[in-house]
C-alpha cells in the first residue's frame, strides 16, 4: 500500500505541473482551474465515498471546507501561477511544521528539541528556496506575490490537516475530503464563473483540446485518483511511511517541471527544498516515537 501513498503524491505533484501548463501556455486563469477542479472531482470523490457527510460538527466542516480545503485549492494554484509548481509545492509543505506548533502547544506530541530542529530546517529552507543563498546573493528569486501566496497556502494546509481529525474519525477520509471538495467547488463557482465564461468564450478551435485533455487529467488522475489512493493508503502504513511517500508530490513536481517545461531551480534552491522536506521527517518521526 506503499505504491498507493507513491503514486497518489507523484501524481499530486504531475498534477501541478499540469495546471502550470494551463496557466503560462493556454491562458487559463487560476480562479477557473479552481471551479473546475473541486467541482468535478468533489464529484467523483462522492460516488467513491458513497455519500456525503452528516450535520454532526457541521461548523467544524465548513471551517474544513471553505477557508480550509477551498483556501489552500486556490492559493496553491494561484501561487503557481506567480512562480512554478516546485516552488508552490515546496512552500506548500510548510504546513507540517505549522501542525507541529499547534501539536506541540495543544498535546505535547512532540519534544521540544524535535520541534526547534524542524523549525531551524524550514526556515533555512524556505531561505534557500526563494533567494538561492550565497550563490543566488540574498535577493528574492521568486516575486513576493508568490512567497506571500505560497506561505498563505501552508497556513490554509494546516487549517484543513488541524480542523478535518475530528471529522475523518467520524465519516472516513475519503467521503470528508469529497464533500469539502464539493462544498468548495460550490463557493468558488461565482469567481471561477466570472473569470471562465469569457476564457472560454475566447478559447481558439486549435486550443480546445490541448486545453480539455489538460483539465481531465487535473480532474481524474492529479485529483480525484490522487486522493483515493493517499487516502486509502493511509489505512495500512505507518506515519513515517505516509510522510516519505508524500514527499514524492515535489520531487514529482520538479522532475515534471523541468521535463515538460524546462523550469529548473538553482542548486541552492533545491538545497532548500531539501531542508523543508528534512524538517517534515524530524516531525513525523518524533512523533512516532512517542506515540
Amino acid at each position: 500500500m506503499v505504491a498507493y501513498a507513491i503514486t497518489g503524491s507523484a501524481l499530486w505533484g504531475l498534477s501541478g505541473t499540469v495546471s502550470s501548463i494551463l496557466f503560462s501556455r493556454y491562458g487559463m486563469p487560476f480562479s477557473t482551474l479552481v471551479t473546475i477542479r473541486m467541482v468535478f472531482s468533489g464529484l467523483i470523490l462522492l460516488a467513491a465515498g458513497r455519500g456525503f457527510v452528516g450535520k454532526k460538527d457541521l461548523p467544524m466542516f465548513l471551517v474544513f471546507a471553505i477557508p480550509g480545503l477551498f483556501g489552500v485549492q486556490i492559493l496553491y494554484l494561484a501561487t503557481i501561477s506567480f512562480s512554478n509548481a516546485p516552488v508552490a509545492t515546496l512552500l506548500q509543505f510548510l504546513f507540517f511544521p505549522m501542525v507541529a506548533v499547534y501539536d506541540y502547544i495543544t498535546i505535547r506530541s512532540l519534544t521540544v528539541s524535535s520541534l526547534i530542529l524542524a523549525l531551524i530546517f524550514s526556515v533555512a529552507g524556505i531561505y534557500e528556496l526563494t533567494t538561492g543563498f550565497p550563490l543566488g546573493g540574498t535577493a528574492l528569486r521568486i516575486s513576493l506575490t508568490a512567497l506571500i501566496l505560497g506561505l498563505a497556502t501552508a497556513a490554509t494546509a494546516a487549517l484543513y490537516t488541524v480542523t478535518s481529525a475530528r471529522i475523518v474519525k467520524e465519516y472516513g477520509g475519503l467521503r470528508t475530503v469529497a464533500s469539502g471538495m464539493m462544498v468548495g467547488g460550490l463557493v468558488s463557482l461565482p469567481l471561477g464563473s466570472f473569470s471562465g465564461v469569457p476564457y472560454f468564450h475566447g478559447l481558439g478551435q486549435a486550443d480546445v483540446i490541448p486545453v480539455l485533455a489538460l483539465t481531465i487529467f487535473v480532474i481524474v488522475f492529479g485529483t480525484s485518483m490522487a486522493f483515493y489512493l493517499y487516502i486509502n493508503s493511509m489505512r495500512y502504513i505507518s506515519p513515517v511511511e505516509a510522510a516519505v511517500s508524500g514527499t514524492f508530490e515535489p520531487v514529482a513536481a520538479a522532475m515534471s517541471s523541468y521535463l515538460l517545461l524546462g523550469i529548473k531551480l538553482s542548486a541552492m534552491q533545491y538545497l532548500g527544498g531539501a531542508l523543508i522536506v528534512i524538517s517534515i521527517l524530524v516531525i513525523v518521526i518524533s512523533k512516532n516515537r512517542r506515540g
